[in-house]
């Protein structure tokens, strides 16, 4: 048991609390004292959130790192830097070290062993041949087969020639 004693307009009060009733005060003060200051200071709010936000992001991407694939944030930019700061396989977009885009992590579903970094599009092609050349393979005879024969190739769209 807690004893507290409360001060209000002049006058004492005395209260017995239990441990827990004392936690839940503290929480409820703790709560009240929060929401004032939410408004009385919405900009700094916001920018301490994002600022959370951001960080906790990041940290995320590299505990994913570590714990999925055995890398730290130095190799995973070591190979970004190797290919250039693009996709392995497309060189479509430039991604840069310490962005908070950031390209997939590739590897043998097998061995585990980490092939490079590809972007989400690429990523997602390989993912969706579940790593098996032979599907890509009849993919890409498909696609030549189906190509128009009156279209021109415009990086990722085939345009139709009119």
């Amino acid at each position: 048991m807690l004893k507290i004693v409360f001060v209000a307009i002049g006058r004492q009060y005395n209260v017995v609390m239990t441990d827990e009733e004392k936690l839940e005060l503290k929480r409820k003060w703790s709560r009240e004292a929060s929401a004032r200051f939410k408004l009385k200071h919405p900009d700094r709010v916001k920018a301490i959130t994002q600022k959370a936000t951001k960080k906790s992001t990041n940290k995320r991407k590299r505990d994913k790192l570590l714990k999925r694939y055995g890398l730290t944030e130095l190799e995973y930019n070591e190979i970004l830097a190797k290919q250039g700061g693009h996709c392995a396989l497309c060189p479509a977009t430039t991604f840069l070290p310490g962005e908070d885009r950031c390209l997939a992590v590739d590897h043998n579903h097998v061995s585990g062993k980490v092939r490079g970094l590809l972007c989400q599009q690429c990523n997602l092609m390989l993912g969706y041949a579940r790593d098996l050349p032979e599907k890509l393979e009849e993919g890409a005879s498909y696609l030549r087969r189906h190509t128009n024969e009156g279209a021109v190739q415009d990086g990722n769209r085939c345009l139709q020639v009119v």
